[in-house]
């Protein structure tokens, strides 16, 4: 079975998600073991959307700039960057099939005066 257009699979996996944009807020914890999160929420709203963290691997506990936090601001950027990828291809596809009728409009056009040049009765190809 051929897979979903990746624009469909995009616009079907925005549906029903909480309108952006999202941003990721960090969460610094004062304990004397790694437990600093962030929150992805929505910045008009501040509702919760998600938190983000991982206690089990303190090497990546490195502040607001650590893996998480990393993950945290690419699922926070992707709500906004999902739509904006789907208008892009798009348009690129639209653009593209444009290019494409132009240029067979041309090959018909140039095939459409061979043939009137062969017609009798034609004065260079026209009537």
């Amino acid at each position: 079975m051929p897979e979903r257009d990746v624009c469909d699979r995009a616009r079907q996996a925005l549906e029903g998600v909480t309108p952006g944009p999202w941003e990721a807020s960090y969460n610094p914890m004062d304990t004397s073991y790694p437990a600093d999160y962030y929150t992805v929420i929505t910045e008009r709203e501040g509702d919760h959307i998600a938190e983000v963290d991982d206690e089990k691997r303190a090497e990546e506990h490195e502040g607001p700039h650590g893996k998480f936090g990393r993950d945290a601001h690419f699922i926070a950027a992707a709500r906004t960057l999902v739509p904006e990828l789907v208008a892009e291809v798009e348009r690129l596809r639209a653009n593209q099939r444009h290019e494409e009728l132009e240029a067979h409009l041309g090959k018909a056009a140039a095939s459409q005066d061979r043939i009137y040049r062969h017609m009798p009765g034609s004065h260079n190809g026209r009537y």
